[in-house]
């Protein structure tokens, strides 16, 4: 899916920047590949909406929400891990909060703003005081960073007897599973998103033993929980990571829905090679040449960095002659630099 973009559009309103035709958030959402699930409310100043994506990959499950607050003038975003509409809806296993913490602050008035979306996520970023503050977020799933012989993902099968419930020890897939990419001692998750049984069952479990002909994978332990046809079974099912800053270093909140020990919330880490060797590693005037490093990811509990990914449409440039706004262009991609603290981050465009 391309990216569907508004570039340095001058919204009057949050009103606006939500619902001003093509180029408002809810428009390029859609046009990025999103699905309006439910719109909580519609009424103007407290628009509050659920969409849905299967992500770049075709292969994720992300539920993103998005709610007005015109009392902070704040966009916050929530994200989870299943979404069941009705009325209103229920939402599993969320990440994010109205508190401020996953948040873009906005002004009630007019702001520039930037919204760049695809089917992973969406990126924002309005200069609320016409050059001063530039408030940001990033908000959808992560670039897995896993290597081919470990991305294992399957759709468990129908009910039978003696596997995919409470109790049993034995996962069965769904006719033509691919299970080349998986071995005995591997960590997957089973993630449930079907109302039949309970949409926010999710688990982590480990790989016994392998069966390629019944379609089933044995684990070390029985499940906790009971699962649905077409539940999800991968390293990282969902790698949803929704971060946001009010002002300041971005993201100054970070937050996963997984991480290696328990499902929940969670503060993630981020780092890149440029915050790893230093902003003036390189050199500052190499012709204009503006070095730009991706964002990486990972979780530190309990000790482990387990990597969940990174963003290739937000990154962090090394030391070099950037103002704001300026355009970096690397072969045919077009990135654009905002103020971050005492640095940058850049944003693809095109």
């Amino acid at each position: 899916m391309a990216l569907s973009a508004t570039l340095n559009f001058a919204f009057g309103s949050i009103d606006a920047l939500l619902d001003t035709g093509i180029q408002g958030l809810h428009a390029r959402m859609l046009s990025a590949g999103w699905t309006l699930v439910e719109e909580l409310s519609a009424v103007v100043g407290a628009q509050d909406r659920v969409y849905y994506s299967v992500g770049e990959s075709g292969e994720l499950a992300l539920w993103l929400r998005a709610t007005h607050d015109s009392a902070t003038d704040r966009l916050h975003f929530r994200a989870y891990s299943c979404w069941i509409a009705g009325a209103p809806g229920t939402g599993y296993n969320v990440v994010g909060d109205i508190l401020g913490n996953t948040c873009v602050q906005l002004v009630n008035g007019v702001m520039q703003g930037w919204i760049v979306a695809d089917a992973d996520g969406v990126t924002i970023v309005a200069d609320i005081d016409g050059g001063t503050t530039y408030n940001k977020g990033f908000f959808g799933a992560v670039t897995p960073s896993l290597p081919p012989q470990r991305a294992f993902y399957g759709r468990l099968a129908g009910p039978a007897t003696g596997v995919n419930q409470t109790g049993t020890t034995t996962l069965l897939f769904a006719a033509g599973t691919d299970f080349s990419d998986v071995e005995a001692g591997q960590q997957l998750w089973v993630v449930n998103q079907s109302i039949t049984s309970g949409a926010g069952n999710v688990e982590r479990v480990q790989v016994d033993s392998i069966n390629i002909g019944a379609r089933t994978i044995e684990l070390d332990a029985a499940l906790t929980e009971d699962y649905d046809a077409l539940a999800i079974v991968a390293i990282d099912p969902q790698p949803v990571v929704l971060w946001g800053s009010s002002a300041g270093v971005l993201p100054a909140t970070a937050v996963s829905l997984h991480h290696t020990d328990a499902y929940a919330s969670t503060t993630v880490t981020r780092t890149s090679l440029a915050d790893g060797i230093g902003l003036a590693a390189l050199a500052t005037e190499d012709y204009g040449h503006i070095h730009l490093s991706p964002n990486v990811f990972y979780d530190d509990t309990a000790g482990r960095q387990h990597v969940k990914g990174e963003t290739p449409r937000v990154v962090r440039p090394f030391t070099g002659p950037l103002i704001a706004l300026d355009d970096v262009i690397i072969n045919t991609d077009t990135y654009r630099a905002f103020p971050d603290g005492a640095g940058f981050f850049c944003v693809l465009e095109t």
